[in-house]
């Protein structure tokens, strides 16, 4: 089993260091293989655009845009970092309570941004977005089109949504926090588990003639299509392939522990 005796805190996953490798083992996830195994409890359409002309108020939204300008301003002592995005349609001010974002957001650059617009002050923003700032080479990004090619795991693709609690309860019963991990981060290492074939060394469970036979996917092609899916339909093709494997595995299980129990049972004959 290569994969299951590969740690996450090894050359083969960048980015995670002892201190998220420990982290990470809170929810139970110390190899490759679990990595693969952590499914998505949720995904988000992050491959479609919206002209910032026709943002609704309180509805989920993906922008492409370029920024215009960046400014910091104070309210009640705390810092905001401001920046106005324009595309064809219109332009929009846009708001981070977080003052790191700052460096990150480079005025006259392109970027894809996904959030929600608000009222702010009586104003229309776009506030606290997750966005990636599209490099000055990157001519994949399709600035302009109504759908942007896939950057990165986070973004211009349907993206997975993880459960960051861990599976073990507080010692009142309550459900355990958040771990303190990005869904961004989580999704960078499994993106990158699958880029580098770590799902090829999973065994498929199924025989092929019987996935040939209901037209389901190979067990690799849908541990992928679920954690990425190219699709909302290639989303459900991947649902379906694994709760059927779920499935007739249980009733392999059930199966022979039915003749076990008849065999054990049977009366003997007598020489």
């Amino acid at each position: 089993d290569v994969i299951g005796a590969v740690l996450l805190y090894s050359q083969y996953v960048k980015g995670v260091g002892p201190v998220r490798a420990r982290l990470l083992t809170r929810l139970n996830l110390q190899t490759l293989q679990d990595l693969l195994f952590h499914f998505p409890i949720a995904h988000k359409d992050r491959a479609s655009v919206t002209p910032i002309a026709k943002l609704k108020i309180g509805v989920e939204t993906n922008l492409v845009a370029q920024v215009l300008d960046v400014r910091g301003r104070r309210f009640g002592g705390k810092e905001k970092i401001e920046a106005l995005l324009q595309d064809e349609s219109g332009e929009i001010r846009a708001g981070w309570w977080n003052p790191w974002v700052a460096e990150k957001l480079i005025p006259n650059g392109w970027g894809f941004f996904s959030g929600k617009a608000t009222l702010f002050k009586e104003r229309k923003e776009f506030a606290n977005s997750e966005f990636e700032i599209f490099s000055e080479n990157d001519e994949e990004s399709g600035v302009g089109e109504q759908s942007v090619r896939p950057i990165g795991p986070s973004f211009g693709r349907i993206v997975p949504i993880y459960n960051l609690r861990p599976k073990q309860r507080l010692p009142d019963g309550q459900e355990a926090p958040e771990i303190r991990c990005t869904q961004g981060f989580l999704r960078k290492i499994i993106f990158q588990a699958l880029e580098i074939g770590a799902a090829e060394y999973l065994r498929d469970q199924l025989p092929e003639l019987l996935r040939k036979k209901l037209g389901l996917l190979g067990f690799t092609e849908a541990i992928r299509q679920f954690h990425f899916p190219d699709s909302f339909e290639k989303l459900e093709q991947a649902r379906r392939r694994l709760i059927f494997e779920e499935l007739f595995i249980i009733s392999l299980g059930v199966a022979l522990r039915r003749a076990q129990v008849q065999n054990f049972s049977a009366p003997k004959k007598l020489p």
